[in-house]
């Protein structure tokens, strides 16, 4: 008799996948794997105290079956009398407007559907049934696509809220389960076709294998990703040291890398660095390919200073002044009038600005380049306007008697190219009064004839930086 229960709950309890206490959402499509693997969860439920219930979404990519599934998965639900959830969405559609591939696309709609329960209806892990044969596509994917440790870590037994219960067992085996408790399952009849990748590497590719060497490659495929995935914990591990030692956030929550700390960690932790926190900013949450990490270690390594890389996923990287910034999205300064005596708060640049009317010239002066100026507000037009930096900008820097572009002031100042567009200008009328934080124009300082001071002061947004 093939009973996996053993070694179903051995897995569990080796990789400490459930406890007690625990709400699992079983991801039930009605096919062999998901029904196998909700009768094994009941039947542990009973045992280890911890409670299951049920989620199928319908992808309606199938016109005559689609229905029918989750009329099923329903229906098994009702029978073990636990909670029953079904959704659907448009795969289609959301593929097309995304960019995704169909997989893709019915990957993330199902995915954000178990997560929005996990959320409402407060279940502690959603339980999904890959087993081995899909951990020996998975290997073989990713080894095709050239990928490093986590990648040929495949499956992992939990990620985040996910758990992978299954991964011991191999098809034939919950197939054989399946017949030996009688237990019911409707047949995906897309996953007979060679359309997709994995498919053809199951019909085709494994088959060919076995045949070939007379040999089963699932089990060392599983036994490789297995001790890849422990590679790669190591590696994470090792590169949290780079986050806490290399890694700072300024005002606006820009994260900084410092090169020189960064290049005294071996290369095999500094590569895994980057997809670590390249996977936490990306927009998708999808890890970068190892292509990208190899040209982001290029351009840390040996890019010239003001060199930008962007890559999928909206992270932008900035080098320049032996930094490296990680910046999502772009940086629009918004126009604001300011008046005297109030607080702006400018999130954009990561500060809050005030503007006040003094009379006469300030008690004591302050020098250039601070986070305070005084300037002569006899010489001001109202209303005082802070803006962008726009190309062609000018100004007559303190202490200088011509303009100069900002652009080149910047340089000249040495200020990292990924803070220049957080700079904003203070503008009267035509004339930029101040680059707000760096220097004040000449023509607007205090002099023995100033008569109306005004007081300008910015401070960090609380909140922001460390």
């Amino acid at each position: 008799m093939t009973d996996l229960f053993d070694p179903f709950a051995d897995y569990v309890d080796r990789n400490g996948l459930i406890a007690a206490g625990d709400r699992v959402l079983a991801g039930l499509s009605g096919g062999a794997d998901s029904v196998a693997m909700l009768d094994l969860l009941l039947r542990l439920a009973g045992i280890r105290g911890f409670s299951v219930a049920a989620a199928h979404f319908n992808h309606r990519l199938r016109e005559k079956t689609a229905d029918r599934d989750e009329r099923f998965s329903a229906e098994i639900a009702a029978r073990a009398g636990i909670p029953y959830h079904a959704d659907t969405g448009d795969v289609r559609r959301h593929a097309a407007d995304n960019g995704l591939s169909i997989e893709a696309a019915a990957r993330e709609l199902r995915m954000r559907f178990f997560y929005r329960l996990l959320s409402s209806e407060g279940y502690t892990c959603i339980s999904l049934g890959h087993h081995a044969d899909d951990q020996a596509e998975t290997v073989i994917m990713n080894l095709m696509r050239g990928s490093g440790p986590a990648g040929l870590g495949g499956i992992k037994p939990r990620s985040s809220a996910v758990i992978h219960p299954m991964l011991a067992l191999t098809r034939g085996a919950i197939l054989a389960y399946t017949a030996e408790r009688g237990l019911s399952f409707m047949t995906d009849e897309t996953n007979a076709a060679d359309d997709y990748l994995r498919n053809r590497i199951r019909h085709r590719l494994i088959p060919a294998i076995r045949e070939t060497f007379d040999s089963d490659p699932v089990p060392p495929l599983c036994r490789t990703a297995s001790i890849l995935h422990e590679v790669d914990e190591c590696l994470l591990h090792l590169s949290q040291d780079v986050e806490s030692t290399a890694i700072t956030t300024d005002s606006c929550g820009e994260i900084m890398l410092d090169i020189d700390n960064f290049m005294s960690y071996l290369k095999a932790v500094q590569k895994r660095f980057l997809i670590r926190i390249l996977t936490r900013l990306s927009a998708d949450g999808h890890p970068p390919g190892y292509q990208e990490i190899d040209r982001v270690w290029e351009m840390i390594c040996r890019g010239a200073s003001g060199s930008r890389l962007e890559l999928t996923g909206g992270v932008t990287c900035v080098k320049s002044a032996g930094r490296l910034a990680f910046r999502t999205g772009e940086v629009n300064v918004k126009t604001r009038n300011l008046a005297a005596g109030s607080w702006y708060d400018i999130p954009e640049c990561g500060f809050r600005i005030r503007i006040d009317t003094l009379s006469g010239p300030p008690r004591s002066p302050f020098p250039a380049g601070t986070s305070l100026e005084f300037l002569d507000g006899g010489l001001i037009e109202e209303p005082l306007v802070l803006r962008a930096v726009r190309p062609g900008d000018r100004f007559v820097p303190l202490g200088m008697n011509r303009k100069k572009k900002i652009q080149d002031f910047f340089t000249d100042e040495k200020i990292p190219v990924f803070q220049r567009d957080r700079i904003p200008v203070l503008t009267s009328g035509s004339r930029i009064v101040w680059v707000v934080g760096c220097r004040i124009d000449d023509r607007f300082k205090i002099t023995e004839s100033t008569t109306e001071t005004l007081k300008a002061e910015i401070v960090p947004l609380s909140g922001h930086g460390q």
